[in-house]
């Protein structure tokens, strides 16, 4: 397995679909880390920007741990951008004018196969972030508001039959 460094533009879409309207109908989202709720209500910034922060953190840890001999040179040995200074401004968290479902979930998956490889993630408040992120992104799969809470009844019907079936 390889892991890289994510650029800038990606941290900074997984920190700022959190503040986007589309995402919960209000914007902001909530997660809960180390029996904490944590939170970032829209249009709070300079959140999103430590959070980004935490998220690339998180992501450069892996990397070196996968990578250990890119310590020596940190941060430019680091397989990834070029010429980063690893710091996040809130100039650098910009609205997500599209929230697409599909690009949560890649942006996501993407994030957490280059930022898993060190043994503090399964504890780490960026992966707590990203399945709640990933909870929100699956509202916005398209026909979830019209689909049934519980089993479709469709399968209700198919489950009726076989039950009935069964029972001759």
């Amino acid at each position: 397995m390889s892991a890289f460094v994510v650029d800038r533009a990606h941290v900074s879409y997984l920190a700022a679909i959190a503040l986007s309207a589309g995402v919960q109908g209000y914007g902001g989202m909530t997660w809960a880390h180390n029996g904490m709720r944590r939170e970032l209500r829209q249009g709070d910034y300079e959140g999103a920007a430590n959070l980004a922060l935490e998220l690339w953190n998180e992501n450069i840890e892996s990397v070196l741990t996968r990578y250990p001999d890119c310590r020596e040179s940190f941060p430019r040995g680091l397989p990834g951008p070029i010429n980063e200074d690893y710091v996040f401004r809130t100039t650098d968290i910009r609205p997500v004018l599209d929230v697409k479902a599909a690009d949560i979930f890649n942006a996501c998956d993407c994030y957490e196969y280059q930022s898993c490889e060190h043994d503090g993630w399964p504890s780490s408040e960026a992966k707590a972030y990203l399945e709640a992120l990933r909870k929100r992104a699956a509202c916005l799969t398209p026909g979830y508001e019209d689909a049934a809470w519980g089993a479709p009844e469709s399968y209700e019907a198919q489950f009726r039959a076989i039950k009935i079936t069964r029972r001759k």
